[in-house]
């Protein structure tokens, strides 16, 4: 078993407001229609399955011991980055299996490397193990293993970054958010908090990679519906490895060109705290801000340097996918059924433009995800 990274048991329920984005599954069939939820958000009527769809702390599934079946299990576990995002999300999973004393779980990194995350799908599947929940690096480059691991007849579950292949076909299911429509949502908040007008960039993950490609569509498309008079000024999203000290270097290399930055999109906030670093090593007031996937020191950082004239506007609770992912690998490996649906809505985790601060704990470490249930003492033993 290779960890990199440790992991922490975890079941996250962010008390936060729902965005009421519209969930569309991959693979799934089209007919027109939307149902409000009992909390205002809409869920997409035209998903193949019954289930409805439910924000993510809300999510409806059979107990997950009711899953497990009676025959040993292994399901893997198929990190793309280093990251403490990915350290929370594995416990998640690893919080779901352990309701399964039959199942055994391994965990495998790609450290940001398409042709290792390749590598590490073969290698399950030549191992013979029963399912994989993987977290791809790039999203598309890997479908082809996947879809060799799904012909062998392993249970394959790709999450939150693949826009790619069809349930059924390709993979076991696909588990995520409407990124396209949290796009979307990011651009209407920036938008608001320019007025309209201004420089925006956005920084995004990796080059190529499916989830900041799919965001950024929503976003560009967003701002140029609604917004004609915000730039982005790159272009396109700027690439970074979802490290906060390349980040932080993109983003002085950004102030080097001489432009006015007026907003920033962070599609993994975790590792935009480098930007925010780089704001104060530069000696500049952090912009009007969107970000995705936020931890602890992105909550302090700007709750404590913020001016008052900047607003924030951030989404949280994606690492519990995970958990949605292994339930799904679990019931197609084990012969049972799990029917809830592979897509969950995301939440506003802050809003400052409505009065909602960012969350900041400063006896937990840095890293930490504070959009979770877990004590105190459990994070700040993970992330030690």
């Amino acid at each position: 078993m290779q960890l990199a990274r440790t992991a922490r048991p975890v079941a996250v329920t962010v008390g936060t407001a729902v965005i009421a984005l519209t969930m569309a599954a991959c693979g799934s069939s089209s007919t027109s229609g939307t149902a409000a939820n009992s909390d205002g958000a809409t869920s997409d009527t035209s998903q193949t399955s019954s289930a409805k769809v439910t924000p993510i702390n809300e999510t409806v599934h059979p107990e997950t011991s009711s899953l497990c079946g009676d025959k040993d299990l292994t399901i893997d576990y198929l990190s793309a980055y280093d990251t403490p995002w990915q350290q929370i999300s594995y416990a998640e999973f690893q919080k779901e299996a352990s309701a399964c004393p039959n199942v055994k779980t391994n965990y495998l990194s790609a450290s940001a490397d398409t042709q290792k995350s390749i590598a590490n799908i073969q290698g399950a599947a030549a191992q013979g193990v029963d399912g994989i929940v993987i977290y791809p690096v790039a999203g598309e480059p890997e479908l082809p293993a996947m879809r060799q691991a799904y012909q062998r007849g392993l249970a394959v579950v790709p999450f939150d970054n693949l826009e790619a292949g069809t349930a059924g076909t390709d993979y076991t299911d696909y588990v995520g958010i409407d990124l396209e429509g949290a796009g979307r949502s990011q651009a209407d908040a920036l938008g608001k908090a320019l007025n309209g007008k201004g420089n925006v960039v956005y920084i995004g993950g990796p080059a190529g990679t499916s989830f900041t490609q799919t965001v950024f569509g929503g976003f560009k498309d967003e701002l140029a519906a609604k917004y004609p008079g915000i730039k982005i000024l790159t272009g396109k999203p700027v690439a970074t490895d979802y490290s906060a000290s390349n980040t932080q270097q993109v983003m002085a290399g950004l102030f080097a060109s001489d432009s006015k930055i007026d907003g920033l999109m962070l599609d993994y906030g975790a590792a935009g705290t480098g930007a925010l670093h780089a704001y104060q090593a530069a000696g500049k007031p952090f912009p009007n801000t969107v970000a995705m996937a936020t931890d602890n020191e992105f909550g302090c950082l700007w709750k404590k340097a913020a001016p008052k004239t900047a607003d924030l506007f951030t989404l949280d609770g994606m690492t519990t996918l995970s958990k949605i992912a292994f339930r799904k690998a679990l019931a197609a490996a084990a012969g049972t059924k799990d029917p809830e649906s592979p897509t969950v809505t995301a939440f506003v985790s802050a809003d400052t433009a409505n009065g909602q601060q960012p969350k900041c704990d400063t006896s937990l470490p840095p890293a930490a995800d504070l959009n979770g249930d877990l004590s105190t003492s459990e994070i700040a033993q993970i992330l030690k």
